[in-house]
């Protein structure tokens, strides 16, 4: 979050899958290719387990998660609402918020997505540098990017996305975050959850000095199995 004059913002980011993902490797990772072997990992938490089961709650059944979108934005007025004490201001306003209910109700499901403890250390991993450092992105302090974090804690060639939100702290709250998708003209963090062909995540989180919460979800095209 970014105080501006006492009302605050969200952000976000979302690259595509890292390393670049043509149709010939898409699907070798997405079906030919091996799985990953998972070298090291991270306990999964509350937090994460959390997330996860939100995250697959809204591909499994999008159109129920159309009310909770809905209430979260019910007392928004001129693109500004009230979250946990603060005002949030918005860029598109209701126009967003009503577009992402209209996809909801239409959507088709996705399969569920597996936490992979490594794919959760290389999120981590983001999350502990982003907390320090302040910045956003996809790029860490270090030069590193989804695909070369993720390749520290697994054997083979991982192909994965990445979703950041700034400044949502609950699951729901991140998940409907990533959803409307405010002020990313691509939907690009939306395109990331419902995305089929993905089927492991890992996700980190942390404080941020800016927007003093982050969440780093990483998607990978791969399976991720133990070692």
């Amino acid at each position: 979050m970014i105080a501006f004059g006492g009302i605050l913002a969200l952000a976000a980011c979302a690259p595509p899958p890292d390393p670049p993902v043509g149709p010939d490797q898409e699907g070798a990772a997405a079906s030919g290719s091996p799985p990953l072997l998972c070298r090291s990992g991270v306990g999964s938490d509350a937090e994460a387990l959390a997330l996860l089961g939100e995250i697959n709650r809204l591909r499994r059944n999008p159109s129920e998660y159309a009310p909770l979108v809905k209430a979260g934005f019910k007392d928004m007025q001129d693109g500004i609402f009230l979250k946990d004490g603060y005002l949030i201001e918005t860029k598109e306003g209701q126009a967003a918020v009503d577009e992402a209910i209209a996809f909801l109700n239409t959507a088709p499901s996705a399969p569920p997505l597996e936490l992979s403890t490594c794919l959760s250390r290389s999120a981590q991993d983001h999350a502990n540098d982003q907390g320090q450092t302040g910045d956003t992105g996809h790029i860490g302090e270090d030069g590193s990017n989804p695909g070369s974090r993720a390749a520290r804690h697994v054997t083979g060639t991982p192909y994965c996305g990445e979703n950041i939100s700034y400044g949502s702290r609950s699951a729901r709250d991140i998940v409907i975050q990533l959803l409307v998708d405010d002020g990313v003209p691509d939907r690009g963090h939306r395109k990331g959850l419902f995305r089929k062909d993905f089927k492991s995540i890992g996700i980190g989180y942390g404080p941020h000095p800016r927007y003093r919460h982050m969440s780093v979800q990483l998607m990978c095209l791969n399976d991720v199995r133990r070692g």
